[in-house]
């Protein structure tokens, strides 16, 4: 997977970016609750996510289809590369999925 590395890193970075561009932070919030996007962890999300379904899909070379959809994610034409919708769309269901496994995982239940 670590082809993949480079590509993944790029799209964080343009999310990031992105996110500075939108909320002047690096902040994504969901639920009231907000998280801190770290380059490196969404980058190893992005990774683990678009290989998984590469392998899922049954074809014979995982990590070119695997970069095939990273592609699909970023525009590397000009100065500054931007996330495609497709792009932006993936990495909020990402994290808003990691926010709702936290609240999943940390609800405080009643005792009788």
């Amino acid at each position: 997977m670590q082809e993949l590395a480079p590509l993944s890193l790029t799209i964080s970075e343009a999310y990031i970016a992105m996110l500075k561009k939108i909320n002047g932070n690096n902040q994504f919030t969901h639920r009231g609750v907000s998280w801190e996007i770290e380059r490196d962890a969404l980058s190893d999300a992005i990774q683990m996510n678009v290989y998984s379904a590469a392998k899922d899909s049954g074809v014979e070379n995982t990590i070119a289809l695997a970069h095939k959809n990273l592609q699909k994610l970023i525009n590397l034409e000009g100065r500054d590369y931007t996330l495609t919708g497709l792009g932006f769309q993936f990495i909020e269901i990402l994290n808003t999925n990691a926010i709702n496994r936290y609240l999943s995982n940390t609800s405080f239940r009643k005792i009788h």
